[in-house]
C-alpha cells in the first residue's frame, strides 16, 4: 500500500498541473508543498483512488471556481482549475510489496 499527499499552490488564476507519483512530483503552473509519502516507492499495480479537492478558493469575476481532474493513470494525475488558489490531493493504491 503507498499513499501520497500533498497540495497544490497555484501560479496563476488558471491553469494545469501534473501530479507524478514516482518520484512524487508536481509540474506545470503551480507548486506542490507538503508533499508526503507514506509506504514503498515504487510504481501502483492499477490505478489508485485519488481525491482532489479545494482547499482556498477565490472566486472569479462570474462567481465560481472549478477543479477537474483531466487524465488520471498509474503513474499521475493532470488537474486543471479556475478560481482555485489551493487544492489537496490524497492518492492511496497498491503497489508490489519490496520484499
Amino acid at each position: 500500500m503507498r499513499i501520497l499527499t500533498g497540495v497544490l499552490m497555484t501560479d496563476e488564476d488558471a491553469g494545469e498541473a501534473v501530479v507524478s507519483f514516482n518520484p512524487h512530483s508536481v509540474e506545470g503552473q503551480a507548486r506542490g508543498v507538503a508533499l508526503t509519502e507514506v509506504g514503498p516507492a515504487a510504481d501502483f499495480l492499477q490505478g489508485p483512488a485519488r481525491l482532489v479537492a479545494l482547499r482556498e478558493v477565490s472566486v472569479d469575476a462570474r462567481g465560481g471556481a472549478r477543479i477537474d481532474e483531466k487524465q488520471a493513470s498509474e503513474t499521475m494525475v493532470r488537474v486543471s482549475w479556475s478560481g482555485v488558489k489551493e487544492i489537496s490531493y490524497l492518492v492511496i493504491g497498491e503497489v508490489q510489496d519490496p520484499a
